[in-house]
């Protein structure tokens, strides 16, 4: 009976080591709760801080730096990738959302532009320059000085022909029914190629160097079978207007006709090569020559030419 109640007790101080060993997890468990509390409340608090630092910022164009990030040795990194040694030069990186060689992006360098001079409209400029690079500002670069040239190019093409046809035809009527044609042509070409461009394969717009290239090949090539059919039209200028003209487009059109089914051919060959600016060329000028030997010239010619004899 003694040895029971001797082990009864040993089973009860054990039982209430293990109540006091409870009680003391109990303690500590409340005590890091305690911490716990504290540092959300911190936490709550920084966030209440920093949220209102932003609601500041807002208002604001000033960013607040503090002086030990300005000292440490990762700002003094930050400031090598987009700064030179001497701290005169800032670069600062645009990332677009477009592709870097569509319109849109060259239009993009625009406002960019914009927004460089007008922050340094309260800045003696004497001291500071700004400049922009990448691909968009190259191509929106080349642009510029291409429609700049292009203009001038014009302009110069129109009257070195115009001269070049008055003296082959003596007339400058005649030679400015030519150039009237080729022009049409021109335009005509260049509206259906962008409308297949931008109805069917989606595309924004055609390359800014289509024109130029379809212009210059165009006016070589348009001029050249538009004196083909006027100098074999004046071997018939003692017959009667209708009969010139029967004869003249038999014995030249199948000629003019042989020629562009050709060229059309070589210019065809471009479509395969995957370049945009060189396939709408070439579709352009497909266009271009199909119009001229089949539209343009057996009917807008002939019309002028009947307007020319109504009105004289």
């Amino acid at each position: 009976m003694y040895s029971k109640i001797q082990e009864f007790d040993k089973q009860k101080e054990q039982i209430l080591k293990k109540v006091d060993e409870l009680q003391t997890g109990f303690t500590s468990l409340k005590s890091a709760l305690l911490q716990i509390s504290d540092a959300l409340n911190k936490m709550a608090n920084s966030m209440k801080s920093m949220k209102g630092y932003f609601e500041g910022y807002k208002t604001t164009n000033i960013l607040y730096v503090p002086p030990e990030a300005i000292k440490s040795s990762s700002f003094k990194k930050a400031l090598d990738s987009y700064m030179n040694k001497d701290r005169t030069i800032t670069k600062i990186i645009l990332i677009l959302d477009t592709n870097p060689y569509t319109n849109k992006a060259i239009d993009i360098v625009d406002n960019v532009e914009k927004v460089l001079n007008n922050s340094l409209e309260f800045i003696n400029t004497k001291f500071v320059s700004v400049g922009v690079g990448g691909i968009s500002s190259s191509n929106h670069d080349l642009k510029s000085i291409y429609f700049k040239d292009f203009k001038t190019l014009r302009l110069i093409m129109i009257i070195s022909i115009l001269i070049l046809m008055f003296i082959i035809s003596r007339s400058i009527f005649n030679a400015a029914v030519m150039v009237v044609i080729v022009f049409v042509d021109y335009y005509l070409a260049l509206s259906i190629t962008e409308m297949i461009f931008k109805g069917i394969f989606k595309y924004e717009a055609l390359n800014w160097a289509v024109p130029f290239f379809t212009f210059v090949v165009f006016l070589a090539l348009g001029i050249d079978y538009s004196v083909f059919l006027l100098i074999r039209f004046y071997e018939y200028r003692n017959l009667e207007l209708s009969e010139a003209l029967k004869f003249t487009s038999a014995n030249i059109g199948h000629v003019v006709t042989s020629a562009v089914i050709i060229l059309a051919g070589t210019f065809a060959a471009m479509l395969p090569s995957g370049i945009l600016t060189l396939m709408q060329v070439s579709i352009c000028v497909v266009i271009g020559l199909v119009l001229l030997a089949f539209f343009l010239l057996p009917f807008l010619f002939n019309s002028l030419m009947r307007v020319k004899r109504d009105i004289v």
